[in-house]
């Protein structure tokens, strides 16, 4: 009976049919054993990670209160030399006292420089014989005959912009009497005139007169011209005597 089962299950485990089976239990534990490794990567994955410690990098907004504000800083290092400090900005509203534009208003009234007589008028761009330089040329002042050392005044209250001496016109003062007028007060006396920046009034003494090299060869006068806004005009007109001289 032993030897019996003995050839059965020699029969059984050398058949094909228990090959298959063995067979299909390992690949059956293989699948099993794959799909249980997938399901424990994918509940990984899922499961979010424990947070042990958070930091925080928000900046401290807590002024500093040892330092009042608008105080100076001290032991800055000095960049001039190299990046020199961006210019100050105001308010719309507000300008810097210095860069303020002044502009001073025109005289109201006038006097006469050197008495009333006139050699030679304002030629109002046309051109007259000039017996000194023997051309012809515009005469853009006013002559007014005086003799050497006859005291020269201002026509108006203003300043003493500029003095200067010209080949042509001698010692020259330029008034700037307000409201754009600057006055050419041309053949003083050198050395005899009032320095740049003097404020004037009306009937001051700027000056004795001289002599005016372009026009010696006329009767000694001062040659008087005025500009408004850079441009000539009749200094008559402008003195309010183009009709008649006081």
């Amino acid at each position: 009976m032993n030897d019996y089962k003995k050839e059965r299950l020699k029969q059984l485990f050398s058949s094909k049919q228990f090959l298959i089976a063995v067979a299909m239990c390992v690949v059956v534990a293989a699948v099993g054993g794959y799909y249980a490794y997938t399901l424990r990567q994918i509940t990984k994955i899922k499961t979010p990670p424990v947070v042990t410690e958070q930091r925080t990098t928000q900046r401290a907004t807590t002024p500093d209160i040892t330092r009042p504000a608008n105080n100076d800083v001290t032991g800055m290092p000095d960049i001039r030399a190299t990046a020199p400090p961006a210019a100050a900005t105001l308010p719309q509203d507000e300008t810097p006292a210095d860069n303020v534009p002044v502009t001073k208003a025109a005289p109201t009234s006038f006097s006469l420089p050197l008495g009333t007589d006139i050699g030679k008028d304002f030629s109002r761009g046309e051109m007259v014989f000039n017996p000194t330089l023997g051309d012809w040329r515009v005469h853009n002042g006013v002559d007014f005959l005086g003799a050497v050392g006859d005291t020269v005044k201002a026509v108006a209250a203003g300043t003493v912009k500029k003095v200067y001496d010209d080949t042509l016109w001698g010692t020259v003062m330029e008034i700037d009497h307000g409201g754009g007028i600057v006055a050419k007060y041309c053949g003083l006396g050198k050395g005899s005139t009032l320095a740049e920046g003097t404020a004037v009034k009306m009937n001051d003494t700027i000056g004795n007169l001289g002599t005016v090299p372009c026009e010696k060869n006329e009767v000694e006068h001062l040659h008087f011209e005025i500009h408004i806004n850079g441009a000539v005009n009749d200094p008559l007109e402008v003195l309010g005597r183009s009709e008649s001289a006081d």
